[in-house]
């Protein structure tokens, strides 16, 4: 997760069968996996791409506007961490929530 050596490794050898790995992490070393691993699980490894300048732009442009168009209108829920193991098991269905804001001290 944070792009630190070995995690896809880790990743791969404690997720399910027919799980998806996302790899978000910025890792600036050689890393390996045994693929036979993922392929025995029928995996997906996900990578996800980085962002460009004008990405953060329109990001702080939208939070300095704050219109309910911008950042507000996606966060769909809010939860307390209490509500969290319940919420994440919703969230295995299909829905329509887009951001889940996690406020560790709603009650």
């Amino acid at each position: 997760c944070a792009g630190i050596p070995g995690m896809i490794d880790l990743a791969v050898n404690l997720v399910k069968p027919h799980s998806t790995v996302v790899i978000p992490g910025w890792c600036t070393q050689q890393d390996s996996f045994l693929p036979m691993i993922a392929m025995q699980k029928e995996l997906r490894l996900q990578f996800t791409a980085l962002y460009s300048r004008d990405d953060f732009q329109y990001v702080v442009d939208t939070m300095a506007n704050d219109t309910q168009a911008g950042y507000r209108a996606m966060i769909t829920n809010t939860v307390s961490l209490e509500q969290l193991p319940a919420t994440f098991e919703q969230l295995r269905q299909p829905s329509n929530e887009v951001k889940v804001l996690v406020t560790p001290n709603a009650l």
